[in-house]
């Protein structure tokens, strides 16, 4: 299973715009189809290692994934992870063969996943690892009924235990759900124009430039933000620089490694708590209900949803928070904490540790690939940690209106 990474300043990335259709595209390219396809020019192996000669200019760089097809030798068409990059080649490791030949193409591998279903900027997507994530992913991405084409831009997103077709849940647990607002996240909640509330759980991706959000205004919208993604076969995490200002959001859609074995609907979203009118102030700098921010930070559990609790009876969209090892006694924020020196002392390290899933019931489980850093981390953003246990990617999650103040650390497995 490899770690895989996508950035919007990779070359060939989709654009993440404020426009209907522009987040669906992003994830399209990650996740089903990859981007920035080239042709090789040529391969020579010595030791194991590839040396892969491309254009000029080629973009690839050092610890993302490359997918290869057109090789003679079979072994070679497959995903690698690149070693080092210059402007004009990659080197790759390689097992079983010395020499590659053919017409060859290499691009940025996506994560494999599949589209179940497909609408008008809609999209129902499965992950390629259907054991680890039996569950569904929708993302509506089109534009509203009732919803003025200039106002602020957002996907509704719904997990689900599956679909029937791209509008039909038929009798499957999906969430975020409740029994006096079951459609709303889908449907919105029948009133047209400002006083329309239009979802539930979104991923913004466009919106005003001040310390507040109104999906009513059109101030700030961008036409190029920022966007990074980190997943494999079961999981991804997405941030979206939702406005060409501040306010960077969190987003995810994972398994829970579940601490019990009947657990059957360990699903979990991460998105904008986003159940109010268009024409409603909420807060996307600070964290809290309504927060398009969406920071995660220890015990909140703002924009946080799991499908079922983990006995699998009662109501779908079970209320959860997150938290880790508290260095302080008081609410954390991961790679803020100034409660242990950076790096730790004793080990000259950068201490990581899993992000544990809480609910009424007690510890639902940990989330796979992410980590929380507990020191403050004072390094560069997209750096790559080298640590005993292997690598990880380091990614700011947060812009907040003091400059990227929030970072993750990510296994680059494989």
């Amino acid at each position: 299973m490899l770690t895989k990474f996508f950035y919007s300043t990779m070359k060939g990335a989709p654009n993440l715009a404020s426009e209907w259709g522009s987040l669906l595209s992003v994830l399209k390219g990650c996740l089903l189809n990859g981007f920035n396809e080239q042709q090789v020019s040529s391969v020579v192996i010595a030791d194991g290692i590839a040396t892969i000669t491309l254009g000029s200019n080629h973009g690839f760089i050092e610890h993302q994934v490359v997918a290869i097809s057109g090789a003679d030798q079979v072994a070679f068409n497959t995903e690698h992870r690149v070693l080092s990059a210059t402007t004009t080649t990659i080197t790759v490791n390689v097992v079983g063969i010395t020499s590659a030949t053919g017409m060859m193409t290499l691009k940025t591998a996506p994560l494999g996943w599949t589209e179940k279903f497909t609408g008008v900027n809609k999209s129902v997507f499965t992950a390629k690892d259907t054991t680890k994530n039996r569950f569904v992913l929708r993302v509506d991405n089109s534009l509203p009924a009732g919803y003025d084409t200039t106002w602020a831009k957002f996907a509704r997103i719904t997990i689900a235990e599956y679909m029937v077709d791209i509008d039909n849940f038929g009798s499957f647990a999906k969430a975020p759900t409740a029994p006096n607002n079951t459609n709303t996240n889908e449907q919105g909640n029948g009133v047209t124009g400002a006083s329309g509330v239009y979802g539930w759980a979104k991923w913004y991706h466009g919106v005003e430039t001040s310390p507040y959000l109104k999906e009513q205004s059109t101030t700030g919208q961008s036409p190029s933000l920022e966007w990074e993604l980190v997943g494999d076969d079961s999981c991804f995490y997405f941030w979206a620089k939702i406005t060409n200002s501040n306010g960077r959001a969190t987003y995810a859609f994972t398994p829970i490694n579940s601490v019990s074995n009947v657990d059957s609907f360990n699903c979990f979203l991460s998105a904008t708590d986003g159940l109010r009118p268009a024409n409603a102030n909420g807060e996307y700098f600070p964290t809290g209900l309504n927060s398009a921010n969406c920071q995660w930070k220890s015990l909140d559990t703002s924009g946080k949803f799991i499908l079922r609790d983990y006995t699998g009876i009662g109501n779908t969209h079970e209320p959860c928070g997150l938290f880790s090892l508290n260095t302080g006694n008081n609410q954390q924020v991961s790679g803020r904490s100034d409660n242990l020196p950076s790096p730790n002392k004793p080990d000259n390290s950068i201490i990581l540790h899993d992000i544990y899933v809480k609910t009424n019931s007690g510890i639902r489980g940990t989330l796979p690939t992410i980590k929380w850093i507990n020191n403050r981390w004072t390094y560069n953003n997209k750096a790559v940690l080298n640590k005993q246990q292997g690598k990880y990617l380091i990614l700011g999650a947060n812009y907040h209106n003091e400059g990227m103040t929030s970072f993750f650390a990510f296994e680059l497995r494989g």
